[in-house]
């Protein structure tokens, strides 16, 4: 890598770790889609499917195996009841890890985190590491690849958590380093100016469709001022 000859640089403290990709979508990709092959997909759909309905929480009728590109709210949803859902049905241990890695989710969430939340972060993150090979069990079929069951957890996101209570402690709460608001805008700047266009050179037009779209609002915002 290219800080190799920088002995004195600590690179996961100078790159934060993204909470948005690192947390919320490394939960989907890794932890929850080993306790879904644990499980199975069609009893997870159940049990989603019979969660009651509360105002101002997404319902999941039709289960989330449909769900081909999860957004951020999609994470959040499924995180609010995955340790619900998948109680009774996985080992303890399975269990354990699932629920360590959603309080180290949601701790990292808050505004303001203290000296002992970022201590309960590091306990959070040890639970996980100390029950998480119960995923890699060769006859509960938990981490799958292409291939087959793997043996290993030589996985990037995971080894980063170590080092976001460091990057908290840098730079603040983790949402002065979340990528969610950019992600947010890919939205607003790129789709909605993608589908003003015909579909053909697309650049210059969405370029003057965002010039026109500033100038529209910047005009606005003098009528009112």
């Amino acid at each position: 890598p290219w800080w190799e000859e920088f002995t004195e640089t600590d690179i996961c403290r100078i790159l934060c770790t993204d909470p948005l990709h690192s947390l919320h979508k490394a939960f989907k990709d890794h932890t929850w889609s080993w306790v879904v092959n644990m499980v199975g997909s069609q009893e997870i759909d159940t049990r989603f499917k019979c969660l009651p309905r509360t105002q101002g929480y997404r319902c999941f009728d039709e289960g989330i195996s449909k769900m081909s590109q999860w957004s951020i709210k999609d994470a959040r949803n499924v995180e609010r009841y995955a340790l619900a859902v998948a109680a009774g049905s996985i080992p303890r241990r399975a269990l354990q890890a699932l629920r360590a890695e959603l309080d180290f989710i949601y701790t990292t969430d808050w505004e303001q985190i203290s000296e002992q939340d970022l201590d309960f972060l590091n306990i959070y993150n040890s639970i996980y590491h100390e029950n998480k090979s119960i995923f890699i069990h060769p006859k509960l079929g938990g981490r799958k690849g292409k291939n087959g069951m793997m043996n290993h957890f030589r996985i990037p996101k995971l080894h980063a958590r170590h080092h976001i209570p460091d990057n908290i402690r840098d730079c603040g709460a983790s949402r002065n380093f979340s990528a969610q608001v950019t992600e947010r805008y890919h939205i607003d700047i790129v789709k909605d100016a993608y589908a003003a266009t015909n579909r053909r050179d697309v650049a210059p037009q969405m370029v003057r469709w965002l010039n026109r779209q500033e100038r529209v609002l910047q005009f606005d915002a003098y009528l009112n001022w």
